[in-house]
């Protein structure tokens, strides 16, 4: 389980979206994503100066259940000494009146109390997280929606003339699921969610569950493709961030500008200038770029390696790529492994690499199949002696 408290404030500070003394309204449904923003606030609010208050809305389509949802909530608020207020509202009512779907109607009249709990400058928050994101996105895709439509969610927008934040945008379930039972904080569940008439329910359900049987990663790349057309369609082109005075031989992109951009812009960057200097983006992962941005800050002299033999290298404010030296002169160097009882986990690190091994009984399904990846070998445990 990741600590989200870091990621949040650290996204808070990028968007720059709460300022000292600010209101931050946020949608609390009772749920365990929104529950799980909640605390998070709450324990941010003094570190960053804003006033946190509650709005949790029972839109009258789960008659009991909704009104039960609405009271934890309520509760949950006065435990942490923070204002909540309490907003019943007829959705199936608007959604005849209007001809829209219940799902839109309810969206539309939770938005309208939140803004009305906002006030004037108010920030309003809510707690979607990485699979809303790109159930989103699959939803929109298959409606034949436009480029526009492919962006997903915005982490910041406005909505009836105030700012709307998204934090637990790029959050995996599992790490807001893991959050809360460490702190053994409970959390309503809607029924409605395990509904199949609704067809997000059913992405959510049976389509994102397919996606991630071929790639475990699925979500995750998902969001990663609408953050990447987002920046575009912000116009980051990364040769806005070239160094003056650099050539094509060896362009070196300006840190300090780059720095003066949010996390997500930067990573748009220089995935594009990796893709234009590398000769191929193959073996480049998400994790490459993240460690790119990582050397934005890590001071003069420091590099980080990449595929093909290239390695990145932050020097004197200009970040650029180069041919990896060869290394030379290193002396070999073994490691004692000491014999492991069956799930035991055994590591030692050096100054480059950490190494973790585990022993397992091998099933059989795994006989057939090892899975190949750059960074885990498989070992069989009879045939090693001594």
């Amino acid at each position: 389980m990741s600590e989200l408290k870091e990621p949040v404030k650290r996204f808070i500070r990028e968007y720059n979206m709460i300022r000292q003394k600010d209101t931050v309204v946020l949608g609390l449904s009772g749920g365990g994503d929104s529950v799980c923003l909640f605390l998070l606030l709450v324990s941010l609010q003094k570190e960053l100066g804003f006033r946190l208050k509650t709005v949790t809305v029972d839109h009258g389509i789960r008659g009991e259940e909704g009104r039960e949802d609405a009271a934890f909530a309520k509760r949950l608020s006065i435990k942490y000494d923070i204002p909540c207020r309490v907003v019943r509202v007829d959705a199936p009512s608007l959604a005849r009146e209007e001809g829209m779907s219940l799902e839109e109607a309810a969206r539309r009249l939770r938005y309208q109390a939140l803004c009305e709990a906002a006030q004037g400058n108010g920030v309003i928050a809510v707690a979607h997280h990485a699979m809303d994101q790109a159930e989103t996105v699959l939803y929109r895709l298959i409606r034949g929606s436009g480029p526009k439509g492919l962006l997903g969610m915005q982490p910041v927008s406005q909505v009836g003339g105030h700012r709307l934040i998204r934090p637990l945008l790029e959050t995996m379930p599992e790490e807001i699921t893991g959050y809360l039972a460490a702190r053994e904080q409970d959390f309503c569940t809607d029924s409605t969610n395990s509904d199949l008439a609704y067809a997000r329910n059913r992405i959510r359900q049976r389509v994102l569950p397919e996606l991630m049987a071929i790639n475990p990663k699925a979500i995750l790349h998902i969001c990663q493709a609408a953050r990447r057309l987002q920046a575009q369609e912000e116009g980051e082109d990364y040769r806005r961030y070239l160094a003056a005075g650099t050539s094509n031989r060896k362009r070196c992109l300006d840190i300090d500008l780059l720095l003066m951009e949010n996390r997500s812009v930067q990573e748009q960057v220089l995935y594009d200038f990796l893709a234009d200097e590398m000769p191929g983006m193959r073996d480049v992962t998400s994790r490459h770029v993240s460690l790119v941005a990582d050397l934005l800050t890590a001071g003069t002299g420091k590099k980080v390696d990449l595929p093909f033999g290239m390695e990145a290298v932050n020097e004197y404010k200009n970040l650029y790529l180069q041919k990896r030296e060869e290394e030379t002169g290193e002396e070999p160097w073994e490691l004692e492994v000491p014999l492991l009882e069956e799930g035991e986990l055994w590591s030692v690190s050096t100054d480059r690499w950490e190494i973790r091994m585990k022993r397992r009984v091998a099933r059989p399904k795994d006989m057939g199949h090892f899975p190949r990846k750059n960074y885990t070998k498989w070992f069989d445990y009879d045939k090693i002696k001594n």
